[in-house]
């Protein structure tokens, strides 16, 4: 490991003699496929003219301006000059009109002449320099000398001089995240050491190789590291849930590719059995309409992204890379598909199970199939205190028909102050249990230290389940939350049982956006939304069922500027007055039977 930034180096020079380029993820050999697919009415040729149409719509816009505009961030600026020379950039090296090419160069000078690429939010400039490196690489035959110099001078004192000083922890600097320290840390290890990765490889034969080497040495290992510790080894989980799952994976993607085809190998960078199981996690934490279970930060998203390509090609499995191989035959397109996107692939369907989980593990989903009518389900466990986490353990989601009939409300504005105290970070604000809130609100209604994993799991044709223990992560003698799908009659059972030292105030909650009406006696609910009919039994004796608005309670911190969640309300059960109690509530499509009884978790079987 610690030979790698000289390794890397080296093989840049005997992979590519005399400053040879294009190298980054679009080598000589790739670029004469894709110069051969154009005008064939192939997918690819369908790819080719998207992302023309795109970079052709950018020659007449104007170019990037320094714009800290939330006080912190240049990162929607560095996004910009990034799909300026990704789409023109490109469009050049597969066509050789220089009108492309001269857009890209133009975005690159405007933020050549930036006072810096902002070092204080360091993730702008793992992007800043990541729209370098490619621009450099696949625009190299076009540029003058005298742009080369400069994007080259840019580069080594905007994005390699301060990294070196986040690698080595120099004292005094001033950011907002110490990105490189923290440990296991998040996103921008990927992102950061990906783009200065790749401005790396596009430079070193031509700078003194010393900086290059200990940028290329810091930023893998880091990453070999990371990617251990966030893509889990037992199911491909990844810690930070699926929104930053694909820009992290993005990243990665480029990384591992711009490593190969510029040195001819990724020094086993990928060898990790998390991320073979990666691209399942999107596909199978998503509903049957490919939208997320959006736990964590996350927002609900379409999960079926350009990754899936990368990781099937890189695994070998077909299975993931016809998810959105599938896609953009017909809809969605990516600039990123096309980094992707081989020949050789054999995107052929390959059966995928209904269920997703097993002991051990984090998160469960659950289906009757994978059709618009089919019912989906899905819960989450696992670390309280992780990247990007909420008190959310034991959150759920129903989608049902195509209608998501209990969500997961996402992130909320970062720059609130005690952002990890706002609703939708704590446990009122998700679709899980909040105990004693006069008591625990005030520190989000879980444990930070809390973990838990599912400790009861089966899988077949006529029913799943998930059930964890999640004691550890409440103030309480015992907490244990279990989801089961029975799939003859799509019906959803999520069951409670605790047990406390004291009288208890509990409060369950579910977020719909649904319409709900009560009835008499509060032991059903009728939940209407798009037209689509989803009933709501308690089987038993313990609670009713009342409907409360999204928005902090009288107990929670008091955070002005929060989101308003519009058009969300809550349903709700109010448990209190005794010491245990055994919650299972049933979620029935219209015209199924309802279940009579309560089977107790630990005979789930």
């Amino acid at each position: 490991m610690e030979t790698v930034g000289k390794t890397l180096v080296s093989l840049v020079k005997k992979e590519h003699p005399d400053n040879g380029h294009p190298r980054i993820i679009f080598d000589d050999e790739r670029v004469e496929f894709w110069k051969g697919e154009i005008g064939t009415y192939s997918i690819y040729d369908k790819e080719f003219k998207a992302m023309k149409s795109h970079a052709t719509s950018l020659l007449s816009t104007s170019v990037a301006v320094y714009d800290i505009y939330d006080g912190i961030r240049l990162l929607n600026i560095c996004r910009k000059v990034l799909d300026v020379v990704q789409y023109c950039g490109l469009t050049y090296l597969l066509t050789g009109e220089e009108k492309y090419a001269e857009r890209a160069a133009k975005e690159l000078d405007a933020a050549a002449s930036f006072p810096d690429w902002n070092p204080y939010h360091f993730l702008d400039i793992g992007e800043m320099s990541c729209a370098f490196g490619l621009g450099y690489d696949w625009l190299y035959d076009y540029l003058s000398d005298a742009r080369k110099a400069k994007y080259r001078e840019k580069i080594i004192a905007y994005a390699f001089n301060p990294a070196m000083e986040d690698f080595t922890n120099k004292a005094g600097r001033k950011r907002s995240y110490k990105w490189y320290q923290d440990n296991p840390g998040d996103n921008w290890k990927l992102v950061c050491n990906g783009g200065l990765g790749i401005a790396a490889l596009a430079i070193c034969d031509e700078v003194s190789t010393d900086i290059c080497e200990k940028v290329l040495y810091y930023g893998f290992k880091c990453n070999h590291k990371f990617i251990r510790d966030a893509y889990l080894k037992l199911d491909g989980s990844y810690v930070e849930s699926l929104g930053y799952w694909e820009f992290a994976t993005e990243y990665l993607g480029m990384y591992s590719t711009a490593l190969t085809t510029a040195c001819g190998t990724n020094l086993d960078l990928t060898d990790w059995e998390g991320l073979e199981k990666t691209g399942y996690f999107p596909i199978m934490l998503s509903s049957n309409r490919n939208y997320s279970f959006n736990f964590g930060d996350a927002s609900v998203s379409y999960t079926v992204t350009p990754p899936l390509l990368f990781l099937g090609h890189e695994f070998g499995k077909s299975d993931i890379g016809y998810f959105r191989y599938n896609v953009i035959k017909n809809e969605n397109y990516s600039i990123y598909d096309m980094f992707w996107l081989y020949p050789e692939d054999n995107y052929d369907k390959v059966k995928i199970s209904n269920d997703y989980g097993s002991l051990k593990a984090t998160n469960a989903t659950f289906r009757t199939g994978w059709n618009k009518s089919d019912m989906f389900c899905g819960i989450h466990f696992g670390k309280v205190d992780v990247p990007h986490g909420h008190s959310d353990t034991g959150t759920f989601i129903i989608e049902y028909n195509n209608v998501r009939f209990f969500d997961d409300l996402g992130s909320d504005d970062y720059n609130l102050p005690n952002y990890s105290k706002c609703y939708r970070h704590i446990t009122e604000g998700h679709n899980t249990l909040t105990m004693n809130p006069k008591l625990t609100l005030a520190v989000g209604g879980q444990k930070t230290t809390g973990e838990c994993y599912i400790s009861q799991y089966k899988s077949s044709d006529k029913e799943s389940f998930a059930v964890c223990d999640m004691t550890n992560t409440y103030f309480c003698t015992s907490v244990k939350r279990g989801m089961k799908l029975l799939k003859e009659t799509k019906t959803v059972i999520i069951q409670d049982e605790l047990k406390c030292s004291a009288s208890t105030d509990t409060y369950w909650y579910g977020h719909t956006k649904a319409k709900i009406d009560i009835a008499a006696d509060g032991k059903s609910a009728k939940l209407t939304l798009n037209g689509t009919v989803l009933n709501a039994y308690i089987l038993g004796a313990d609670g009713v069922f009342t409907v409360t608005e999204a928005k902090s309670s009288e107990w929670a911190p008091k955070i002005s500027g929060q989101a308003e969640n519009t058009g969300y309300s809550r349903l709700t059960v109010n448990l209190k007055g005794g010491t245990e109690y055994t919650l299972s509530i049933a979620f029935v499509p219209e015209g199924q039977p309802v279940p009579t009884g309560i089977t107790a978790l630990a005979d789930w079987n």
